[in-house]
C-alpha cells in the first residue's frame, strides 16, 4: 500500500471509520465511509490492508484465515447468535485457550462472554471481513439465527449469556487442565462468581471466572461422578472418578469442603499408568544418583524420601521401584491413595473404614514372602515399629515422611517413639526433596546476576562471573517464564558417626552439621547448582529452599 494512501486509512480508521453501511444522521461519518469504500472499489487498499491497520492501530495480530480449514467442533464453542452479532469466528484452542477472529477489536463484555460459554480464557485477532463471512457460513451455514427466546428473554431480564451445561463446563476444565499439564483443579465458590484456579508446575494459577449461578450445577455434576451425596452439603466428602478424553485417561480424586459461599471442590489429576519417569528424569547430580542406586539395590534397610505435600516423593518411590523390579525379587506396597500402577509389583490400598491401615498391612505383607516392600507414609509408631523391624529381619523398605530436611527424618522417628538403637541401626539414608520450576527452553535469555541477588541465594563467591537465565513468557509455557519441573535433593547416608549421634540421642543440628563436614550437599546447595546449569532461576531456588 502506498504510503500516503496509508496514512490516510489510518486516520479514517481511527475516526472510527469501516466500510460497510453509513450511519444514519451522522454526515461526517457517512463522508468517511464514502472514502473508505472509494479506495476499496478503486482498489488503492484491499480489504486485507484495511484488517492491517486495524490490527495495527489496536496492538493486535492480524492473521489470515482459511474458512474450509476451520475444525466444525470450534461452533460448539460459540453461538451463533454471538458471532453473527458481533462478526466474529473461533479459529483454534491453542494452549488451553480460545483463539478469536474479528473484523475489528471486539469490546470486553463480548470477552468476558465468550470466555463464560466456552470455559477458556480467550485471544482475539483481526482478519478480513470476507474472512469473517465465509467462516460464518462454514462453521453455522448462511443465515444468521437469532437468540432462542429462552435465551433472549434470560439475557433481557439479567444482562448475561446463559451458564453452559455443567457437564460440558467441567469436560472444558479438564480437558484444559490436561493440555495444561496442571496437577490440581480448584474450584472456589466466591460471593457473587465461582473461580477457577488451575496449579501449574507446583504453582496456582487463576484459570477462569464463572457467574455465581454454575457453582451448584457444577458441584452437583462433580458428586454424581465421584458417587458422593448430592444432598450433603455441611460435611467433607471425598471420592474419584475416571475421565476419558480421546486415547488418554485420567484417575481425578475429588475432595468437597462446605466454605462460606458453598462448597469448594478441590480435584487431583492422576495418569494412572503414571509419567514415563526414570531415575535419569528426576534431576538427581550424578553424584547423587549414583548413591542413591547404591541405597535402593542394598539387600536390606530402610531408605526414607522426606518433603511436604507436593515435592515429588511419590515420584521417587516409583522411579526407585521401577528401577529395582525383576522377575526373582517380590515387591509388594501399601499405598494411600494407589497413585500410578506399576507393572510387576503387587499394590494395595489402605481402607481405614475397614480397619486395614498401614500397620495392619505391613503385617499381613509380611506373611507374603516379600523382598522389598513401600509404605506410602510413616504416620505414626506402629508403622514406623513395623517398617524398622521389616528392615531389621532383612527386607528392604521404602518410605515417605514429611520433614524439611535430610537429618530431619532421624528425629521424626525418634518423636514417634520409636527406639534410637532401632533406628540408627535400621535407616540406611534419607533423601529430602523438592520440586522447582524448569526454565522454558523457548524463551530464556541469559543474565549476569549481581551480588545483592547472589548473597540472598547464599552463592559462596559472590565476585565470581555467572552466567544465569530466566524466561521470558512465551506461548509454550503459557507466558509464565516457566515449563515443568525439576527435583533438587538432600542426601544424606548415615555413617558410623551420626549413627551413634542418633544412638546417643544428640539433637538434629549437630548430626546435620556432621553430615555437612563428610560431604552431605543440602537443598540449598543443589539449588545453586540447578541455577548455574540454566535448569532453574534463582528465584525459584529461593522460593522452595531454606538457607542453610
Amino acid at each position: 500500500m502506498d504510503p500516503k494512501i496509508e496514512k490516510v486509512v489510518t486516520r479514517l480508521l481511527k475516526s472510527g471509520a469501516r466500510p460497510g453501511p453509513a450511519e444514519a444522521g451522522a454526515p461526517r461519518a457517512r463522508s468517511r465511509h464514502a472514502m473508505l469504500d472509494r479506495l476499496l472499489s478503486q482498489g488503492r487498499v484491499t480489504e486485507e490492508d484495511l484488517a492491517r491497520c486495524t490490527a495495527q492501530l489496536a496492538d493486535l495480530e492480524f492473521v489470515p484465515v482459511e474458512a474450509n480449514l476451520l475444525a466444525p467442533e470450534l461452533s460448539r464453542m460459540v453461538p451463533a447468535s454471538l458471532a453473527y452479532r458481533d462478526q466474529l469466528i473461533p479459529i483454534a484452542v491453542e494452549g488451553g485457550r480460545l483463539q478469536i477472529a474479528a473484523i475489528e477489536p471486539v469490546s470486553k463484555s463480548v470477552i468476558e462472554n465468550l470466555h463464560r460459554l466456552s470455559g477458556r480464557r480467550v485471544d482475539q485477532h483481526i482478519t478480513t471481513r470476507a474472512a469473517v463471512t465465509q467462516g460464518l457460513r462454514h462453521l453455522y451455514g448462511l443465515r444468521a439465527p437469532g437468540p432462542a427466546p429462552a435465551e433472549a428473554r434470560r439475557r433481557a431480564t439479567t444482562g448475561r449469556v446463559p451458564v453452559p451445561p455443567a457437564s460440558q463446563l467441567l469436560q472444558n476444565l479438564l480437558v484444559d487442565a490436561m493440555s495444561q499439564d496442571a496437577s490440581d483443579i480448584h474450584l472456589e465458590p466466591e460471593k457473587e462468581r465461582l473461580r477457577v484456579r488451575f496449579r501449574v508446575d507446583g504453582v496456582l494459577m487463576e484459570h477462569a471466572f464463572y457467574p455465581r449461578e454454575a457453582v451448584g450445577t457444577l458441584v452437583s455434576r462433580v458428586k454424581v461422578l465421584a458417587h458422593l451425596d448430592i444432598a450433603e452439603k455441611r460435611a467433607p466428602q471425598d471420592g474419584a472418578f475416571e475421565f476419558r478424553h480421546g486415547s488418554e485417561s485420567l484417575d481425578v480424586r475429588v475432595s468437597v469442603l462446605p466454605a462460606l459461599h458453598g462448597e469448594k471442590v478441590e480435584l487431583r489429576l492422576l495418569m494412572p499408568q503414571g509419567r514415563a519417569f526414570e531415575l535419569e528424569d528426576l534431576g538427581m547430580e550424578p553424584d547423587v544418583l549414583s548413591r542413591f542406586e547404591e541405597l535402593i539395590t542394598h539387600p536390606h534397610g530402610i531408605v526414607l524420601i522426606t518433603g511436604p505435600t507436593g515435592s515429588g516423593k511419590s515420584t521417587t518411590l516409583y522411579a526407585a521401584l521401577k528401577r529395582i523390579r525383576s522377575v526373582s525379587t517380590n515387591i509388594t506396597t501399601v499405598e494411600d491413595p494407589i497413585e500410578y500402577h506399576i507393572d510387576g509389583v503387587t499394590q494395595t490400598q489402605v481402607d481405614p473404614v475397614n480397619k486395614f491401615t498401614f500397620a495392619t498391612a505391613l503385617r499381613a505383607i509380611l506373611r507374603q514372602d516379600p523382598d522389598i516392600m513401600m509404605v506410602g507414609e510413616i504416620r505414626d509408631r506402629a508403622t514406623a515399629d513395623m517398617a524398622l523391624r521389616a528392615a531389621l529381619t532383612g527386607h528392604l523398605v521404602f518410605s515417605t515422611l514429611h520433614t524439611n530436611d535430610a537429618p530431619g527424618g532421624i528425629t521424626r522417628l525418634v518423636d514417634m517413639g520409636c527406639e534410637p538403637f532401632l533406628v540408627s541401626s535400621s535407616v540406611s539414608g534419607i533423601v529430602a526433596q523438592r520440586l522447582v520450576r524448569r526454565v522454558c527452553e523457548e524463551c530464556r535469555e541469559a543474565f549476569a546476576p549481581d551480588q545483592l541477588i547472589q548473597r540472598r541465594l547464599g552463592v559462596p563467591d559472590v565476585r565470581a562471573e555467572r552466567t544465569w537465565y530466566r524466561g521470558l513468557g512465551c506461548d509454550q509455557c503459557l507466558h509464565t517464564g516457566y515449563r515443568g519441573r525439576t527435583g533438587v535433593y538432600e542426601l544424606f547416608e548415615l555413617s558410623d558417626e551420626t549413627r551413634a549421634m542418633v544412638v546417643e540421642h544428640l539433637p538434629t543440628d549437630e548430626i546435620r552439621r556432621t553430615a555437612i563436614r563428610q560431604g552431605m550437599r543440602t537443598l540449598r546447595g543443589d539449588s545453586i547448582l540447578k541455577v548455574d546449569r540454566g535448569r532453574t532461576t534463582p528465584e525459584e531456588a529461593l522460593r522452595v529452599t531454606a538457607l542453610d
